[in-house]
């Protein structure tokens, strides 16, 4: 089992404190780094 890393969201609000992430779009195992674009479904 490999570490967790933490990602930042984008905050929609200067009240938002949670988020929900509704579909994980990086296969696993795939290396995310900061400053990463987005992908997008085809």
């Amino acid at each position: 089992m490999s570490a967790i890393t933490p990602i930042v969201m984008p905050k929609w609000g200067l009240s938002m404190k949670e988020g929900t992430v509704n579909e994980w779009l990086v296969e696993e195992g795939t290396e995310i780094t900061v400053g990463m674009p987005p992908r997008c479904r085809n």
